[in-house]
């Protein structure tokens, strides 16, 4: 599958995984916008791709694009200073400390959960940035529900000891 038949089965989908972003990003662009920079910036074509793989690379596409705007927003020649960034609504109590955390943290620790398990961050990409419920996530990632959610307490409890400052 190709990046255009992709998005052209799944642009509702796409477009109601936007809009669920972009409601916790109020105006920093728009549902439409981020599928459509979302598909400048996907590969072409990748051989062996399934549909959840597919996903999860729109979910990393989507947060790429996300954190590039507002860098430029706020970015120092144009006046604004970096600050704490919310990434959206919590999830539970962890992704409030982790959306507390600033943006170059959690561009770090993301970056660092997707080179050691790809599953754990691809579960955790689709939940907290496709807004998908557990059994969607499941439904994605095809593989059941209760190993999404083992998979999801298990990104919490490594968020929680990325997150914690390092004792004395």
């Amino acid at each position: 599958m190709d990046a255009d038949e992709f998005i052209t089965l799944n642009y509702k989908t796409l477009l109601w995984m936007a809009e669920n972003l972009c409601q916790r990003e109020k105006g920093l662009i728009t549902p439409e916008s981020l599928v459509h920079e979302s598909y400048l910036r996907l590969p072409e074509k990748l051989m062996n791709e399934t549909r959840s793989h597919w996903y999860a690379r729109t979910c990393r596409v989507f947060r790429r694009v996300i954190i590039d705007r507002v860098r430029a927003k706020n970015a120092k020649k144009r006046g604004g200073d970096v600050t704490t960034t919310s990434m959206g609504q919590e999830i539970d109590s962890l992704t409030t400390d982790f959306q507390r955390a600033g943006l170059d943290r959690q561009d770090t620790i993301l970056s660092l959960l997707e080179s050691l398990d790809q599953t754990k961050w691809e579960a955790f990409a689709l939940a907290h940035y496709g807004r998908l419920s557990v059994a969607q996530t499941a439904l994605v990632m095809n593989i059941a529900e209760y190993r999404v959610q083992a998979e999801l307490r298990s990104v919490r409890a490594w968020l929680r000891d990325q997150l914690e400052p390092p004792s004395a």
